[in-house]
C-alpha cells in the first residue's frame, strides 16, 4: 500500500569503499516529514549452488528528528580472496499518523568484487 506522504525507497549497487564492502539504501522524497522513517541495507553474497546468504543488516532510525527522507549504510570488511558477487536489499518503513507503512527494495545490479582488484 502506498503511504500518504509518497515517500520512495532506494537501494543502489553494492561497491567497493576503503577496503569494505559497501550498501547505501535511503528512503525519500517524502512531502512531510513522517513520525518516524526506518532504512535497513543488507548485504547478500552469492553462494555455492546459486544459494544468496544474508551479511546482515543495519537499520537506522529518524525517530523524533522531523526528516522527510533518511539514509541507511551497511558495510562489511572486504575478504582479500579472489571475486565475490554481492547484491543489496533494504527494508524501508514509514510511521504516519499510526499506521506503519512498509516497502523493500533491491539493487538494480549484482556486483562482482575483488577486494585487491583494480
Amino acid at each position: 500500500q502506498a503511504n500518504p506522504y509518497g515517500c520512495l525507497g532506494l537501494t543502489e549497487n553494492v561497491h567497493r569503499s576503503n577496503g569494505m564492502v559497501s550498501l547505501h539504501a535511503r528512503t525519500h522524497s517524502c512531502s512531510a516529514a513522517p513520525a518516524e522513517i526506518v532504512v535497513s541495507p543488507e548485504i547478500v553474497k552469492l553462494g555455492l549452488f546459486g544459494v544468496w546468504h544474508s551479511l546482515g543488516s543495519t537499520p537506522t532510525s529518524s525517530a523524533g528528528k522531523g526528516k522527510k527522507s533518511l539514509d541507511g549504510n551497511k558495510k562489511i570488511v572486504c575478504a582479500d580472496y579472489g571475486f565475490q558477487t554481492y547484491r543489496g536489499n533494504a527494508y524501508h518503513r514509514v510511521l504516519i499518523s499510526g499506521t506503519n507503512y512498509v516497502a523493500q527494495t533491491s539493487s538494480l545490479n549484482e556486483s562482482r568484487l575483488g577486494c585487491n582488484a583494480n
